[in-house]
């Protein structure tokens, strides 16, 4: 298939886009979904107001929703990466780590945003707009489906037994989302001083957060075959 060649303009429009969106992450990261305005957008974005509706119509939800499918997106990418079309020569085990591994180096690099958007995702499933939380809903629906061929196939070389696939690729993307909860508002807490320093528990290490969470997955509350178990903290 021959590759798509964009005219100047059209490289030019995705480029203002692409501006604005970065804008908009800056400004919702800083202050909030609810705090930030499209006034500070655009003066960061250094474009008019009135050419930042012409992109987004719909103003900050739309840029929020924009953001939100770029985020999407990202961690999609990160699941293909790592629950591919299945080989016999990786374990899931080692998928599991390889997934945790760069969900948690991204959720390092882009914390502050992925903070607004956990809150908001909250209020968007609970709210009143069914189009939105159907929206959200079709997100998951689609990671947890790359999940499965993968799944799939450790179940039928007997390296996992036989369990629901998508409930289960559902359980190890919580994961994710719970160490990006506590690490997240932890982190929060303690640049507003509502720490004195991290509590009990806190998240430790991203390398030893990695394990930790992959051997949750892969070994629940039962020491691997052939391992101590350890009563220490990670």
């Amino acid at each position: 298939m021959e590759p798509i060649t964009l005219s100047r303009r059209e490289r030019e429009r995705r480029m203002r886009q692409r501006l604005m969106l970065d804008a908009a992450r800056q400004v919702f990261a800083e202050k909030g979904y609810r705090t930030a305005t499209l006034d500070e957008i655009a003066q960061r974005a250094e474009f008019g107001k009135g050419t930042l509706y012409n992109y987004f119509p719909k103003g900050k939800e739309e840029l929020f929703f924009a953001i939100f499918d770029d985020l999407h997106e990202d961690f999609a990418a990160i699941i293909r990466r790592h629950f591919g079309m299945p080989g016999p020569a990786q374990s899931i085990q080692d998928r599991i780590l390889g997934l945790f591994s760069d969900a948690l180096a991204y959720l390092h690099e882009n914390g502050d945003l992925l903070l607004i958007m956990l809150k908001e995702s909250d209020r968007i499933l609970f709210g009143d707009d069914p189009d939105h939380a159907r929206r959200l809903h079709r997100h998951d629906a689609e990671m947890t489906g790359l999940m499965v061929p993968a799944l799939e196939d450790a179940i039928a070389r007997g390296e996992v037994r036989a369990m629901p696939l998508l409930p289960a690729a559902h359980m190890i993307l919580s994961q994710i989302e719970g160490y990006m909860r506590f690490h997240v508002i932890c982190r929060h807490h303690l640049s507003n001083g509502t720490f004195d320093e991290l509590p009990p528990g806190a998240p430790p290490s991203m390398e030893d957060a990695v394990q930790f969470l992959t051997d949750f997955v892969c070994f629940g509350l039962h020491s691997p075959a052939g391992s101590p178990v350890s009563t220490s903290s990670p």
